[in-house]
């Protein structure tokens, strides 16, 4: 249902634009990941880590194509100042496993917590990583050459912007 809705949303989208009503240009985005995020597996981990907590891995073969917050916002002010001809994917081109991410984690903690390894969920996409060949020629947007690039940045103290 989830990748049906964001067609939908999608065929709205192209509707509106062919119909003269609304310039409008798509964007795909993959795990984005960033401050202010919540309930997902980066702020979640980090979350757990800090207070000394094993990192719950759901089955671990999962391999998620994750992108830093500020390559999608570079994505989304360089496609409102074009008109692109069709989607555009915006992530890493890079698949991470998630105990890949979860060594990144555990790296950035003093105390290194452990990793708890659980049965996988029926409902979690196993493999997905983007084919990002558009943001470059489309957006003028390079992919992160590390899509973890900003993992030690969520967790080390920064002044806020003003």
């Amino acid at each position: 249902m989830y990748g049906a809705s964001k067609l939908a949303g999608e065929a709205y989208c192209r509707t509106w634009r062919h119909a003269g009503a609304l310039g409008v240009n798509i964007l795909r985005f993959t795990n984005v990941y960033g401050p202010g995020d919540t309930g997902r597996v980066i702020p979640l981990w980090i979350e757990r880590a800090s207070r000394g907590l094993p990192l719950e891995v759901f089955g671990g073969e999962q391999v998620i194509d994750f992108v830093p917050v500020r390559t999608a916002v570079a994505a989304l002010i360089a496609a409102g100042e074009r008109d692109l001809d069709g989607p555009v994917n915006v992530g890493s081109g890079e698949g991470t496993t998630l105990l890949s991410l979860a060594a990144r984690v555990r790296a950035l903690f003093a105390i290194c917590p452990g990793v708890e390894i659980l049965p996988a969920r029926s409902a979690e996409v196993v493999r997905f990583v983007a084919d990002v060949g558009r943001m470059r020629p489309d957006l003028g947007v390079d992919p992160p050459g590390d899509p973890l690039q900003d993992l030690a940045w969520l967790v080390a103290p920064h002044p806020r912007a003003a």
